[in-house]
């Protein structure tokens, strides 16, 4: 008889406890910020992935054995291309690795313009379409399913904390 499958993590808490060691302190503190830039968001334990939801897909991470990623949509990756190449991206993530200081600001502004784009969003499907990314990637910021969004609607700067509330 085969021993019994450990439980999966139900909850974020559970998730970064069965975290490598290592990897627990920035895992942490990457998960105060999501929390802090999404405080409304339902959390939840998705393909053994923590996720934030907002009723649709705003961020998720994961917990690998020398580094932890962070998974943006692909709008946010595609609007903060220029400051990302300062750190090791894949496809869908940003690669950190728990030996190395965690990017927080960057990491924070990207997670605060991830949860404005899901609130500005008027469609009903969970992964933002790959029109709209494409948009954005080309640098156009409006298209007819959504209320166009900006350098002006989606202010980050530290002097307009007002605007990551929205």
């Amino acid at each position: 008889m085969a021993p019994p499958a450990p439980s999966q993590p139900t909850t974020i808490a559970d998730y970064i406890a069965a975290a490598p060691k290592a990897g627990q302190p920035l895992l942490h503190a990457l998960y105060a910020i999501l929390k802090r830039a999404a405080p409304q968001a339902e959390e939840a334990i998705k393909w053994n992935t923590p996720f934030f939801i907002e009723p649709r897909f705003v961020y998720a991470f994961s917990a690998h054995k020398a580094h932890a990623s962070f998974a943006p949509p692909a709008a946010a990756l595609a609007h903060f291309g220029q400051a990302l190449q300062a750190v090791r991206t894949t496809k869908g993530t940003i690669v950190l690795p728990y030996d190395q200081p965690l990017p927080a600001e960057l990491i924070e502004q990207i997670a605060r313009y991830s949860v404005q784009r899901v609130r500005a969003r008027t469609t009903g499907s969970f992964w933002e379409s790959a029109r709209r990314v494409a948009a954005v990637r080309r640098g156009v910021h409006a298209c007819r399913k959504l209320a166009p969004c900006n350098k002006e609607t989606l202010d980050l700067s530290p002097s307009r904390p007002s605007a990551w509330a929205a």
